[in-house]
């Protein structure tokens, strides 16, 4: 799958998006080669990137409204 793939191969910051929960979460690299959640939201609140230092993002604007 691409999240083993992906932590394999080093990439940093992995963002999964369900559009139906309307769930965001992202997941960063530990010190073990690793995943682990850095930022997580459902329905409503905010994401933030740790790579992209300062981004983040209101949920309601990736999935509208309520």
């Amino acid at each position: 799958m691409k999240h083993q793939l992906y932590e394999n191969q080093g990439v940093t910051e992995y963002w999964q998006i369900y559009p139906k929960k309307k769930k965001i979460t992202v997941e960063v690299l530990n010190e073990n080669q690793q995943y682990e959640v850095f930022s997580e939201a459902s329905k409503k609140g905010t994401i933030r990137s740790q790579v992209l230092a300062g981004f983040e993002i209101d949920l309601a604007t990736v999935f509208g409204g309520s």
